[in-house]
C-alpha cells in the first residue's frame, strides 16, 4: 500500500509559512534565500502586506532603496494603518534627504500608533534639523511621553531647549537622558556645555571631559589613541604631549594654560611638546612654557612618538579646576615680532581710527547660520565719518568685498594672510577689531586688543549668558542679538559704540594736542642773557672749607642716594 498522497496547503496557509521561514533566514544572516521565501509568500498571497514590508527591509539593506519604496508603498495601500510600514518607508525618504516625503510618512505612522516614540523623535530630528527649535522640543517632550526610557529623545530636547535660551530646562532633560541611558556620553558632554554656559565650571569642567568618549566629537577634533592621557599626576622628568582640538579659537583661547604646566609640583625636568593646526605654528613658536612645537599630524596618521603622556588642550581647565576668578586671564599672552608688524604696518596707513571686521565664519561650522552675517548688514557703519576700515575676512565670504555696502571704503587684507601670525601682525597695527565669533576674535582678545564680540541670540558655551564682558579676555566686549537672527539691534549698537569711539578718540588727540608743550619762543635780541651767580657763602670762624668731593666718595654719594630713592 502506497503512501497518502500529499495535500496543497492553502494559500494563504502557505504563505504564513514563507513568511515565518523568510525572518529565520534574515535573522540568520542569509539576506538572499530570505528574499525569496518572502517573494513566494507574496505569490501566494498578494495582498500580505507584512511579506511586502519585510521584503522592502532587506531592499533597503542592500542599497536598492527604490525597489524598497516600492514595497514599502505597496504595503501601506494594501493596509493604510499599517504603522511601521509608514515609519519604514519615512526612514527611507529621511536617509535619502527627502524630508518633505519623509516627514508626510512620519505623520502617518503617529496617526497609526499615536503612543510610538519612535516615529516623534524621527520627526522632531526633521524639525531640529530645518532649524524650528520649538517644534522639535514639542516633539521629542512627545516621544518621551510616549516612552519616559528613550534617553535619545530627552537628550535630543535638551538640544533644543538650550537652541531656545532655556538652559535650565535644557540641564533637567539632560539629566533625565543619563538617568535613562547612562552608558551614553553625549548628555554628560551637553550637561557640561550648558553648566559652563550658565557660569558653573566647577559642575561643567569635569561633565565637558565626556566629549573624549564621543565619537563624533573625537574623530571632529582629530584625537586618537597614543600614549596615556594625563589627568593631572605628577610629570616630573617625563615628556607630555598636548594635542590641540576642534577649533583655531579653542587653540588660542587654552594655550594660556600651557606656561603653568612647568608651575605644577612635582613637575621638574618636564617636557612640553604642542602639537597645532599648521596655521598656527608660527604664531606660536617660542610660546612659553613650550619645549617643542610640531604639527598636528592629520587623523589618518599616529600621534609623533617619544612621549610618556598626551592630553588634549582644552582639558587643561579640568585638570586645573578651573573658575570664573581662577582663569588665567592676563593679555597679551600671544605677541608677535615688530619685525612682521612694521611689515603690515605699511598696509594699514588709513587716517583716523582703524576697524578690523570680520562678518562670517567658516561654513562648515554646526551654529554657521547663525553665527554669521553678510557683509551687507555692515551697511550703517559706512556712515560713520573717522574710521578706517580694514577686512580681515578669509574663506568664502572674502568675494563679498567685491560688492561692499554704499560708501564703505574697506581695504582687503585677509587674503594676503598666510597664516595667523600675519593676521596677528595686521591686528596688532589696528585701534579696534569688530567680528562675529570667530578665530579672530579670539586672536584679538589675547593679544589684548580692543574687540568687539558679535553673538548670536544663544551663543557657544564659553560666552556665558547676560553679559557685556568677558572674563577669557579683558579687552573684549559682548554685543549680543536680542532676539534669534535679529542682528539689526546689534549693528546699531554697533554704530551708536563706534561714533563714541570715534569722537572719545579724536577728542583725546585734541587734548594731547593742545596741553604738549610749546617751545621756548627766541629772543629777537642779540645780546646774551646770563643768569647772576650767587655769592659764595663766608666760611664761618673756626669752621674749615669744604674740600671737593673724590671720585670715592661721589660714588658712595651716589649709592646712598639711589637706597633712598634717589635718581
Amino acid at each position: 500500500m502506497g503512501a497518502p498522497p500529499t495535500l496543497p496547503l492553502p494559500p494563504a496557509l502557505a504563505a504564513r509559512v514563507a513568511f515565518e521561514r523568510g525572518r529565520e533566514l534574515a535573522s540568520k544572516g542569509k539576506p538572499e534565500a530570505a528574499v525569496e521565501a518572502y517573494r513566494e509568500a507574496i505569490i501566494q498571497n498578494p495582498d500580505y502586506a507584512e511579506a511586502h514590508n519585510n521584503l522592502g527591509n532587506l531592499m533597503r539593506d542592500a542599497g536598492r532603496s527604490k525597489e524598497a519604496e516600492h514595497y514599502y508603498r505597496r504595503a501601506v495601500d494594501l493596509r493604510p494603518a499599517y504603522g511601521l510600514a509608514h515609519l519604514n518607508l519615512a526612514c527611507l525618504h529621511h536617509a535619502d534627504g527627502r524630508h518633505a516625503k519623509a516627514r508626510a510618512a512620519y505623520k502617518k505612522a503617529i496617526k497609526a500608533r499615536p503612543d510610538w516614540a519612535e516615529p516623534h523623535y524621527n520627526l522632531a530630528i526633521l524639525d531640529k534639523l530645518a532649524g524650528d527649535h520649538a517644534a522639535a522640543a514639542a516633539g521629542f517632550r512627545r516621544a518621551v511621553q510616549a516612552d519616559p526610557t528613550h534617553g535619545q529623545s530627552w537628550n535630543n530636547m535638551g538640544l533644543a531647549l538650550r537652541r531656545l535660551g532655556r538652559h535650565r530646562e535644557a540641564l533637567a532633560a539632560h539629566a533625565r537622558a543619563m538617568a535613562a541611558d547612562s552608558g551614553n556620553p553625549r548628555p554628560r558632554f551637553n550637561a557640561g556645555m550648558v553648566h559652563l554656559t550658565l557660569g558653573d565650571f566647577e559642575a561643567g569642567w569635569p561633565l565637558y571631559e565626556a566629549r573624549m568618549e564621543v565619537d563624533e566629537v573625537v574623530r571632529m577634533a582629530g584625537l586618537r589613541t597614543g600614549p596615556p592621557r594625563w589627568r593631572g599626576e605628577p610629570i616630573a622628568g617625563r615628556t607630555l604631549l598636548v594635542e590641540a582640538e576642534q577649533g583655531l579659537g579653542d587653540t588660542i583661547q587654552f594655550v594660556r594654560y600651557l606656561p603653568l604646566l612647568k608651575s605644577l609640583p612635582n613637575a621638574k625636568g618636564a617636557s612640553v611638546t604642542l602639537a597645532c593646526d599648521r596655521a598656527m605654528l608660527r604664531l606660536l613658536s617660542g610660546f612659553p612654557g613650550t619645549d617643542r612645537l610640531l604639527e598636528k599630524p592629520p587623523a589618518r596618521r599616529p600621534l609623533p612618538r617619544g612621549h610618556h603622556l598626551t592630553v588634549s588642550l582644552m582639558s587643561l581647565p579640568a585638570i586645573f579646576e578651573t573658575t570664573e576668578t581662577a582663569i588665567p586671564a592676563q593679555t597679551p599672552y600671544l605677541n608677535v615680532q615688530p619685525a612682521l608688524t612694521k611689515q603690515w604696518a605699511t598696509r594699514i596707513d588709513g587716517s583716523g581710527l582703524k576697524v578690523g571686521l570680520v562678518w562670517a565664519g567658516r561654513p562648515q561650522h554646526e551654529n554657521d547660520r547663525n553665527r554669521s552675517l553678510a557683509l551687507t548688514d555692515l551697511a550703517p557703519l559706512a556712515k560713520i565719518r573717522g574710521v578706517s576700515f580694514y577686512s580681515l575676512q578669509k574663506g568664502p565670504a572674502e568675494i563679498e568685498l567685491g560688492t561692499p555696502p554704499k560708501g564703505m571704503k574697506i581695504t582687503a587684507l585677509g587674503g594676503r594672510f598666510a597664516d595667523f601670525a600675519d593676521t596677528a601682525a595686521a591686528i596688532a597695527n589696528l585701534d579696534l577689531v569688530i567680528t562675529v565669533d570667530t578665530a579672530v576674535a579670539h586672536l584679538a582678545g589675547a593679544l589684548g586688543k580692543p574687540v568687539w564680540n558679535l553673538l548670536s541670540h544663544v551663543p557657544d558655551w564659553r560666552w556665558m549668558l547676560q553679559r557685556e564682558d568677558s572674563p577669557w579676555y579683558p579687552t573684549m566686549r559682548l554685543i549680543r542679538q536680542d532676539a534669534p537672527g535679529d542682528w539689526t539691534t546689534v549693528i546699531a549698537d554697533v554704530a551708536t559704540s563706534l561714533r563714541k569711539h570715534v569722537s572719545t578718540a579724536n577728542s583725546t588727540a585734541s587734548k594731547k594736542t593742545r596741553t604738549a608743550p610749546r617751545p621756548a619762543a627766541k629772543s629777537k635780541s642779540p645780546l646774551k642773557t646770563h643768569a647772576a651767580r650767587k655769592p659764595k657763602p663766608k666760611p664761618k670762624p673756626n669752621q674749615k672749607p669744604k674740600s671737593k668731593p673724590t671720585a670715592k666718595s661721589r660714588t658712595k654719594a651716589t649709592r646712598d642716594s639711589k637706597r633712598r630713592g634717589g635718581k
